[in-house]
């Protein structure tokens, strides 16, 4: 799901930073691509205070310090994936709990 910028207030909300990205790791000499894409919970609430947004047949407030958290997703998931591939663990037991869902 690609966002547009959200006007409330009076205030533009830049959406760049939960544009979906695609990222490749390579695990035991295999590239593993894995595309992530952000929800509209993720800079949305339920409480009705705010403006309001429609995604899918869903209603929800937009909710500015949810998308002042939201602007850390993108560094915390890049990061947080690459340091879990450096890390040394036992891939055989990640590849086995991967293949099984």
């Amino acid at each position: 799901m690609s966002w547009t910028d959200i006007t409330d207030n009076g205030r533009v909300y830049s959406m760049a930073h939960l544009q979906p990205f695609t990222h490749v790791y390579k695990i035991d000499e295999r590239d593993i691509t894995v595309h992530f894409t952000f929800g509209f919970h993720c800079f949305t609430d339920e409480k009705d205070d705010g403006k309001l947004i429609s995604n899918r047949g869903d209603r929800r407030s937009f909710s500015p310090s949810r998308w002042e958290a939201s602007k850390e997703l993108g560094p915390w998931i890049r990061n947080g994936v690459r340091g879990a591939m450096e890390q040394p663990t036992d891939l055989r037991s990640r590849r086995t709990l991967l293949s099984s869902r």
